[in-house]
């Protein structure tokens, strides 16, 4: 073989389309990121009185979901390491069964700690309310169910 030629397995075909779990983490990974980002866009976020641009405190996102500044920050990080394993099928459907343990852990404390009790709990730094324990439970389960699909391109 020469310098000029160069073998491309299956993985790395230059052609080759991304599978369908790929493209859903791909879209899930930049739905999480933009959560993650909206949720420090201080109009974004009701009922904390933080008037300025940036918010760290609790508050209601978009007045329904509970969220501060380190709940922005994991979905920052969930979101970014969506897009990465996004380039690999393996990794993709990794990603979505670490998903579902991730989400579903969350909402496993959530329900537990303070079920559909109204308001805005702090557990372990995080804000939560019944509205991000719904949400994490049909993460979860949209991250199981994405995660034990069989693939095709």
């Amino acid at each position: 073989m020469s310098f000029t030629e160069i073998r491309l397995d299956e993985h790395q075909s230059s052609n080759r389309q991304p599978s369908k779990t790929q493209t859903i983490v791909r879209k899930f990974g930049a739905f999480m990121l933009s959560i993650g980002i909206l949720g420090f866009v201080g109009p974004a976020v009701w009922g904390n009185d933080n008037d300025g641009f940036v918010n760290i405190e609790p508050g209601l996102f978009l007045g329904e979901f509970a969220i501060n500044g380190r709940h922005s920050v994991l979905h920052v990080l969930v979101g970014l390491l969506g897009l990465q394993a996004s380039r690999d099928p393996e990794a993709a459907r990794q990603y979505m069964g670490f998903g579902t343990l991730f989400f579903g852990t969350f909402a496993a404390i959530g329900w537990r700690e303070f079920g559909f009790e109204r308001g805005v709990h702090m557990i372990g730094g995080f804000a939560l309310d019944v509205w991000s324990n719904v949400a994490h439970t049909l993460l979860a389960a949209f991250s199981f169910l994405t995660a034990i699909k069989p693939d095709s391109q």
